[in-house]
């Protein structure tokens, strides 16, 4: 049966159906599922504008399940589009999917799923405002700005634009960053379609529309997103007078950057910030298609080479943030399931490779993050590009912070041999002295 509009379930149905898993799933290995329950003993539910996400317990992995609540004719081409291409690229900051097409039963009819790796982690926004209250959140966000960097240049190229970049799609893990929510994404096989979506408006070029869908969809919110970092490193006040439903930035600010006082503040700066502040600011004004790639404004950093003894400051910043599910429902799960340890980290979800999902061995993530990185990188061809213009030159190098640290460890390591040489020397001496 062909689903339309008036036909798609909404999202206290779907809650209703899932309830019974052994019912509603078409396939066998979700029934056995536990769901994830709020405070009033109901299915604990993630609703955003076209779609809800139910987390499912498995005894041997645990699951997003999302259910859409919007119509889109070729969504399912579009997710097998993105699914050959992720197969065939093998991004490592994004993983898989399985698109059921025939997914749950909802009063009688069957609907799709998309079946998801939940996953734990802090989305960028709750991590940036927790690594504010700890006394390194300078290191740890020059860090996620450089992390940040591969992610973006890795994106590029496998020829992919996530197409709905922003805070909540972007997972900060112990691993490194993970980005989730594919449903608007960009890859070659759907050249010549218009955009699923237009993304959030605060990250969002403001004259982007349907008809720019293409490899260079990315571009203008991942240098937001860069920006937003490095100034909130430097001067973490913005976080308080300017974060809300965003980082720092606001469509308003892109609509109209000579007048925005976000702009004025920054280019006030100097430095690194205020040069992206006048790029960004001029690509508010130009085409969509125009705006610069990061790794052309950016030297992305390789990671660093010194063990992790070397580095001067901890290899990894933990932030105490709640649970999703506590901080958004006071969530409480099945009691029969096992959750695993109740460490107060907060919960996201992002989609799996494949089923079963990989191990972690095989994920090409940094060994550990956030760290000081360094190096620069030989200059990889880059994707396709929408864009006409001759890209801007490069600005910004590795950041210092990752020299600072770099050199502070091969000095360590020199006097550490000095210091040794020295004991060596005074054993000889006393040695000779009494025996």
């Amino acid at each position: 049966m062909l689903t339309t509009a008036a036909t798609l379930p909404s999202a206290s149905q779907y809650s209703e159906a899932i309830q019974a898993p052994k019912l509603c799933f078409s396939q066998p290995t979700l029934r056995d599922g536990k769901l994830a329950l709020d405070h009033l003993g109901l299915p604990l539910v993630m609703a955003g504008n076209f779609a809800v996400v139910f987390k499912l317990r498995m005894p041997d992995r645990t699951y997003a399940v999302k259910c859409f609540c919007r119509f889109l004719g070729d969504r399912e081409p579009r997710f097998i589009a993105i699914h050959k291409q992720l197969s065939i690229a093998k991004p490592s900051r994004l993983t898989g999917f399985e698109y059921l097409s025939h997914g749950i039963l909802v009063d009688g009819k069957r609907y799709p799923v998309l079946l998801m790796e939940w996953i734990e982690g802090p989305t960028l926004n709750a991590y940036i405002n927790e690594v504010l209250t700890t006394n390194n959140f300078y290191q740890a966000l020059q860090s996620l700005a450089e992390d940040w960097c591969r992610v973006v240049k890795e994106l590029e190229d496998c020829q992919i634009a996530h197409g709905d970049l922003q805070h909540g799609n972007i997972i900060v893990t112990q691993e490194g960053i993970r980005l989730v929510d594919l449903d608007g994404a960009f890859v070659p096989g759907l050249t010549g379609l218009k955009s699923a979506e237009l993304g959030h408006i605060h990250f969002q070029h403001p004259l982007r529309t349907g008809d720019q869908f293409d490899a260079g969809l990315d571009r203008f919110s991942s240098l937001v997103i860069y920006l937003s970092i490095l100034a909130i490193a430097e001067t973490p006040n913005l976080w308080k007078k300017f974060h809300d439903e965003n980082l720092i930035f606001k469509k308003d600010d892109f609509a109209n950057p000579s007048r925005s006082v976000l702009f004025q503040t920054l280019t006030a700066k100097g430095g690194n910030v205020a040069q992206l502040a006048e790029v960004l600011k001029k690509a508010c004004l130009d085409s969509p298609s125009k705006s610069p790639r990061l790794s052309d404004l950016v030297a992305v950093p390789e990671r660093s080479k010194l063990p992790n003894w070397m580095h001067s400051s901890p290899p990894l910043v933990v932030v105490e943030t709640k649970t999703r599910e506590a901080t958004g429902q006071n969530a409480r799960y099945v009691p029969e399931i096992d959750w695993g340890s109740d460490d107060g980290q907060p919960s996201s979800w992002q989609p799996s490779s494949t089923f079963p999902p990989p191990s972690s061995s095989s994920a090409n993530f940094p060994t550990q993050y956030p760290v000081p990185n360094t190096g620069q990188p030989p200059r990889a061809p880059h994707g396709n590009s929408s864009s006409t213009t001759t890209p801007p030159p490069l600005i910004i190098s590795s950041s210092q912070t990752s020299h600072d640290h770099e050199s502070q460890g091969v000095v360590a390591l020199i006097l550490g041999f000095f210091v040794f040489w020295l004991l060596t020397q005074a054993w000889q001496f006393f040695r000779a002295l009494f025996w």
